[in-house]
């Protein structure tokens, strides 16, 4: 990751597009999480400029970042593995009815069945 520079060289995260479920854009959400940590004195740096300036991912071998690569589903990375396919599929169909605003009631359900615990992840 590189940080801190006005003209990044690796891939430009899109930071400033507004997400279409929150209508709040990536960065301000960021930076409203960061505002969460007021024990550690994060509140007074809330308004400087490096919190404005671009974030760019850089490989390790120094080769361009495809974004393509960064949206390789849970399913495809784990193939094979039926907890994991099966947590994906509910993931995918609670994100829809969250988008086609059928409410978040649906999402809950889909997202933690009750009493079923997930790939041996427990609440």
């Amino acid at each position: 990751m590189q940080r801190g520079s006005e003209h990044p060289k690796g891939y430009i995260l899109p930071l400033d597009e507004i997400s279409p479920l929150y209508g709040f854009t990536w960065r301000q959400m960021g930076i409203n999480a960061f505002a969460n940590h007021r024990t550690q004195g994060i509140t007074g740096f809330l308004g400087s400029t490096f919190l404005l300036r671009p974030i760019a991912l850089i490989s390790e071998d120094g080769k361009p970042i495809d974004p393509k690569s960064l949206a390789v589903s849970i399913a495809e990375r784990f193939r094979g593995c039926p907890p994991i396919e099966i947590a994906d599929r509910d993931l995918e169909s609670a994100r829809v009815a969250v988008c086609s605003r059928r409410g978040f009631a649906t999402c809950l359900e889909k997202c933690w069945r009750k009493g079923q615990p997930c790939g041996g992840i427990t609440r």
